[in-house]
């Protein structure tokens, strides 16, 4: 438990509310009928605000419960040691682990083929191309890590990974929309969140809670990832 927010966590959840905040303005205005490079700089500039927006209020209304004496739940970082850990939990962490690690594989595979691509496009090189393979190169290399320390059932910071998987499915939704390398952003799209997902039911497992909100709520955004870009 904390009284303040960690920086990394608040700079992820800044970097989450402004991809989900274009996500969402970028295909309402390919819904409307506006084409790719029509609607690409007022989408980056309606859904940054939206984003920044959302992100201000998530973080009053946690300063102001702070304020009156809560915690901020950073859930189990510290679990307990692999002999303690029921034997369906380690099942599923299991699994979780061997997702990340397709999950990793593809990122990199797809780093580097849109690293390749942004290369042969000179000189109309798309800024948005090696934005999102240098994000899937980072993505790949941390959660190859993050597979082995998971397989030997350590799960600490899982909610960081989940958080990096979410982001990562969002942004393939960015590059969806642009119809960049289309079979391998829907499978950053469905790993991803599936990874999240997972990583969120790990972290449910050893709380008190009886529902999964964070699970839910991440499958919902995985969802919307890869509807909105298909049905604009």
């Amino acid at each position: 438990m904390t009284t303040s927010i960690p920086l990394p966590r608040a700079v992820s959840w800044l970097a989450a509310s402004l991809a989900v905040g274009w996500l969402v303005v970028y295909n309402a205005f390919r819904l409307a009928g506006g084409t790719p490079a029509e609607v690409a700089l007022p989408a980056t500039a309606i859904g940054g605000v939206i984003g920044a927006i959302g992100f201000a209020a998530l973080i009053l209304v946690i300063r102001r419960h702070l304020a009156h004496g809560g915690v901020l739940d950073d859930g189990p970082h510290a679990l307990p040691p692999p002999s303690q850990i029921p034997e369906r939990t380690r099942d599923l962490m299991s699994a979780t682990a061997w997702v990340l690690a397709g999950l990793a594989a593809l990122a990199v595979g797809m780093g580097v083929f849109l690293a390749a691509s942004w290369y042969q496009d000179a000189p109309d090189r798309a800024q948005t191309t090696i934005i999102l393979a240098a994000w899937n190169l980072l993505i790949g290399v941390w959660l190859a890590d993050e597979y082995v320390h998971l397989r030997r059932f350590e799960g600490e910071g899982l909610d960081s990974v989940a958080l990096g998987c979410l982001v990562t499915a969002v942004l393939a939704a960015v590059g969806l929309s642009r119809e960049m390398a289309t079979t391998g952003q829907i499978g950053l799209i469905v790993l991803g969140g599936i990874a999240a997902v997972l990583c969120h039911l790990v972290l449910w497992r050893f709380s008190q809670k009886p529902i999964p909100w964070a699970a839910i709520i991440a499958g919902i955004v995985a969802t919307l990832a890869l509807v909105l870009p298909l049905i604009s």
